[in-house]
């Protein structure tokens, strides 16, 4: 557009140098000159306002030309001059060089010619004319030959330019994939995180690379699947949420990768016919896949897409290959750290549940802590504990569920080969990866379908499975092996510790019923005891009444009875007697009044008050020379029951002909809260022995070692009966006095009669002067079954 300012003005001064120079010959040329001038003036106005610079150069082009083309031929029409005819060579010329077009240069030379022919067909036959048509002609072919030397250079320019251009671009692109490709490397060893690392590797290559998606899929733990571990998009956010898998070695280029261990790439799928669109992933033109291997194991695949044809060049497979091969280093790193680190984990929560779980025997929180561990060690949507009654499955505690479900509610009655009946089979965990595989699943109305359950036994100390762990996940995902190797071991551990609490449960049931019924019998006895002092106390005072009475004296027979019936009352006077004993002891109101006595003197006179016994049995009974002992400190009453008791024991259960030995000396004991200085009293005998797993009950009320048949009504007769109460009144004077006793014997047998050994253990000095049975004592003491003094 510039030309055609610099030609209007051009016309104008060629116009002034017409009127000034040639004025005869202005009156045509002048005109002509200064309309061309303002003509090109106006084409420029207009050029520049209205039309684009491609569409302008071409108007211009064809303007100009024209415009010169008329001023030519109307010059060298009104002069008939031959020399005109250079205007016209200097246009071929001109144009030649200007015009960038091919055909409209032709258009113009032949316009050009034609029309000088047609001005100068009356003079052609002058040499003039002819030597001005032949330069004519030399300028047409010179501007032919301008012009196509000048168009391929104008195209090898391009051409360079061109290719400048894609090398310029190329080695760009190769710069940012190298750039990625090192980066990638280098940050990838920083992750520790699996999924943090996946992340970075897919958004990494996305944004370096310009792909439209950039996965990465990875087998599951068994190896027969590929999992969505991470996706760009929201393609890919899709496919990670949903768990997408795939079948590895089969459908897509993924199977084919999978199987065969090679990367493919396509830059056109609908030319592969082993393409197969994966999940919302529906623009795909051109994948490329490439396996994650380290040694021989796949780790999974590196899948990259573009939604145009002819996406991947050699050099992008070349660095994603390269690429491939550190991700998967990275891969097996953070795998390995990760599983080192869920382990570590795992057996840390495994000890502190485990831990718990033995150190309480509460069923409620036996429930409470298996379900919390186990959502520590296995993951689960939800969980319940199902315990076996009979042919149905309770559930006994549940997590997970939703708020419109009670799970307690659920029962589920076992059938033949249901999931149940197999793992009692079994006593193995049982796993269900997709639960369309099982037709015979009931499912519970309410609840979201179940995508995957495993169900781990709970197996008792007696090898019996008692129930069931059942977990479910309700996303894609099985259970791991790992998974339920941990979960297997956890509820193994559980099953030991529900039975314990249960077991634990029924005997504190059992106690409490046990121990309701002896406060009952305790009961019984302070109110029988009471309640029949007073009646006994007639019958004794209206019996020796009546011994005294003269006339029945008389009277063998009545006297007889009534000697009985005394008889019969000092009995019962005796077990009553017992029985208040006992009653004190147990409400700890036995009171003891500690004054010194003589251990000699004491056991003299018991011996003696049985002389008749003794006599009757053939016993002989032999008492130490006790006289160098120290006295005590002791309530003369309740010892002379707790040797008179002794020695009754001893006289009752040595046959006839029988010995039976009292000795004692001091001892020092200061164990266990003992005084440091004691008197021993043993109380041996030649009789049938006690066999070593009652040594410990015959201290407890009512405890009988024989038979019943074998009891009898006498106290002093071999194996007479009685009422059991004899040896618990020794144990708790004897406890109340601050001391012990224990029986040493090899064991029972009639035959042979093995023997027994009382022994006493009582301080010489008390520390108050009243006590009540039970204030300390047994209190201060060492448990019955722990092994602190000889022959205990």
């Amino acid at each position: 557009m510039v030309t055609t300012l610099i030609l209007g003005g051009l016309y104008i001064l060629y116009a002034l140098f017409y009127a000034i120079f040639t004025p005869t010959s202005c009156a045509v040329t002048f005109p002509v000159a200064l309309l061309s001038g303002l003509f090109s003036l106006g084409v420029h106005s207009a050029l520049k306002k209205r039309w684009s610079v491609r569409f302008g150069s071409l108007v211009w082009s064809g303007l100009v030309s024209g415009l010169v083309l008329a001023n030519g031929l109307l010059h060298l029409a009104l002069t008939e001059n031959a020399l005109r005819t250079a205007h016209l060579i200097f246009l071929v010329i001109g144009a030649g060089y200007l015009l960038l077009s091919l055909r409209m240069l032709i258009g113009l030379i032949t316009v050009t010619v034609a029309s000088w022919l047609a001005i100068a067909w009356p003079w052609l036959s002058l040499s003039t004319w002819q030597a001005a048509g032949a330069a004519l002609l030399s300028a047409s072919t010179l501007s032919l030959v301008l012009q196509v030397a000048r168009l391929r250079g104008i195209q090898n320019l391009q051409t360079l330019s061109r290719a400048v251009e894609s090398r310029s671009r190329m080695y760009e692109q190769r710069a940012t994939h190298l750039e990625t490709l090192i980066g990638i490397g280098h940050s990838v060893n920083a992750f520790l995180d699996l999924d943090a690392l996946l992340d970075h590797v897919v958004r990494t290559l996305q944004s370096g690379f310009g792909y439209d998606f950039v996965g990465v899929f990875l087998t599951d733990p068994t190896g027969d699947y590929l999992v969505a571990r991470a996706g760009t998009g929201e393609a890919g956010q899709q496919l990670v949420d949903e768990g997408y898998r795939l079948i590895v070695g089969e459908f897509g280029l993924m199977g084919w990768v999978s199987r065969h261990h090679e990367a493919v790439c396509v830059n056109d799928v609908s030319q592969d016919e082993r393409y197969v669109r994966i999940g919302p992933l529906d623009t795909t033109q051109s994948e490329m896949v490439i396996p994650l291997v380290t040694g021989d194991v796949l780790l999974g695949l590196l899948d990259i897409q573009a939604a145009h044809r002819d996406a991947f060049t050699d050099d992008d497979r070349r660095v994603c290959y390269a690429l491939a091969d550190q991700v998967a280093i990275a891969i097996r790193n953070a795998s390995r750290y990760e599983f080192e680190h869920a382990q570590r984990t795992l057996s840390d929560t495994l000890y502190v549940v485990a831990r718990a779980l033995s150190q309480t025997l509460d069923v409620s929180e036996v429930l409470d802590l298996i379900l919390t561990g186990l959502g520590q060690i296995v993951g689960y949507d939800r969980a319940s504990v199902l315990l076996r009654r009979d042919d149905v499955l309770e559930t006994v505690a549940a997590r997970g569920f939703p708020p419109n479900c009670n799970p307690l509610d659920i029962r589920v009655r076992i059938k033949p080969g249901d999931v149940f009946q197999t793992i009692c089979e079994s006593k193995e965990p049982l796993v269900i990866p997709e639960m369309e595989q099982r037709s015979d699943w009931e499912y519970v109305e309410d609840l979201p379908p179940a995508r995957s359950w495993v169900g781990l036994p709970l197996i008792n100390a007696g090898d019996e499975v008692i129930g069931m762990l059942s977990l479910v996940r309700e996303r894609p995902g099985p259970y791991t092996a790992g998974e339920v190797a941990l979960g297997g071991t956890f509820a193994g551990q559980a099953g030991v510790a529900l039975h314990n609490a249960r077991v634990y449960m029924e005997l504190s049931e059992a106690y409490r019923q046990l121990a309701s019924l002896d406060r009952a019998k305790s009961d019984f006895i302070s109110l029988a005891s009471h309640e029949l002092r007073t009646p006994l106390t007639l019958v004794t005072g209206y019996s020796n009444l009546l011994l005294e009475e003269p006339l029945l004296k008389r009277n063998p027979a009545i006297n007889g009875m009534v000697q009985g019936l005394s008889l019969g009352a000092e009995r019962l006077q005796q077990m009553v007697d017992r029985m208040v004993d006992i009653a004190e002891i147990e409400s700890r109101s036995l009171q003891l009044e500690f004054l010194p006595i003589n251990l000699h003197a004491l056991l003299k006179h018991v011996v003696s008050d049985l002389e008749e016994a003794l006599i009757e049995r053939h016993i002989d009974l032999r008492l130490a020379d006790l006289a160098g002992l120290s006295t005590i400190e002791a309530d003369r009453a309740a010892l002379d029951k707790v040797f008179r008791h002794l020695l009754m024991n001893a006289i009752k259960y040595t046959p006839d002909g029988g010995e039976i030995r009292v000795t004692a000396k001091p001892v020092s004991y200061d164990l266990y809260g003992l005084p440091e200085h004691c008197i021993q009293v043993t109380v041996a005998d030649t009789g049938i022995g006690i066999d070593p797993v009652h040594q410990q009950r015959i201290f407890d009320k009512f405890y009988q070692t024989g038979e019943v048949s074998l009891h009898s009504s006498g106290t002093i007769k071999f194996r007479g009966g009685g009422p059991g109460l004899g040896l618990a009144i020794v144990k708790g004077i004897v406890e109340a006095h601050r001391g012990r006793v224990w029986v040493e014997s090899s064991g029972h047998d009639v035959r042979t009669c093995p023997g027994s050994r009382f022994n006493v253990i009582l301080p010489i000095q008390q520390p108050a002067a009243n006590y009540i049975a039970g204030e300390t004592g047994r209190d201060a003491l060492p448990n019955d079954d722990e092994d602190t003094l000889p022959g205990i």
